[in-house]
């Protein structure tokens, strides 16, 4: 593939990860403000998506396989470019829908019993502004790994790219979720 052909691969690859994004989120904000969903709902739906998309994940036998043409054509791209790192990648995405399906449910489990809406109007500015840096953190995300795939000369260059991804990805992680606790405190603290 061609230097013209992958740039106008990965301008699709960004539109409509964005557009799918903007419209889930919008979904999510039409949900729970028009809904009586309570936390124990969401938690239980999330829980059960993420572990479904896992075992679909999983289980499937043609994984570069989409529902959406333009990530066909990025996974097929991916994974002749990326060689093995590209199946480390799939592993560790199924693994971490797992986990993160698991952590949900369990989350459902303590929850199960409460009553609390997950939507309250003076909360909004703060949901407003973590899915934003949620928008942010894809996109860069996904710029990064777009500039290292395609810098990338042979799949040599991409060893040991899952790993240090992951562990990038766990520290970005930890200190975005201690920012966000950390502006939630204040802003509970700032309206109390």
């Amino acid at each position: 593939m061609d230097k013209i052909k992958i740039k106008q691969m990965r301008k699709k690859q960004l539109f409509v990860t964005n557009v799918l994004l903007l419209c889930l989120l919008s979904i999510y904000f039409t949900v729970i403000s028009n809904f009586p969903v309570t936390m124990a709902e969401m938690f239980f739906v999330l829980g059960a998506w993420l572990f479904f998309q896992a075992t679909v994940g999983f289980f499937k036998r043609n994984p570069t396989r989409s529902i959406i043409p333009i990530f066909e054509k990025v996974a097929i791209y991916e994974k002749e470019k990326m060689g093995d790192e590209w199946r480390k990648q799939r592993k560790t995405s199924v693994i971490v829908q797992f986990l993160l399906g698991g952590f949900m449910l369990f989350q459902f489990y303590w929850t199960h019993g409460s009553t609390d809406p997950m939507f309250e109007k003076d909360i909004m500015p703060a949901l407003i502004v973590i899915f934003l840096v949620v928008i942010a953190m894809v996109n860069i995300q996904l710029l990064l790994h777009i500039k290292k795939v395609d810098h990338a000369k042979s799949a040599e260059d991409l060893a040991g790219y899952t790993k240090n991804v992951n562990v990038i990805g766990i520290a970005t992680g930890v200190t975005i979720a201690f920012v966000m606790v950390v502006f939630i405190i204040s802003y509970v603290m700032m309206t109390s």
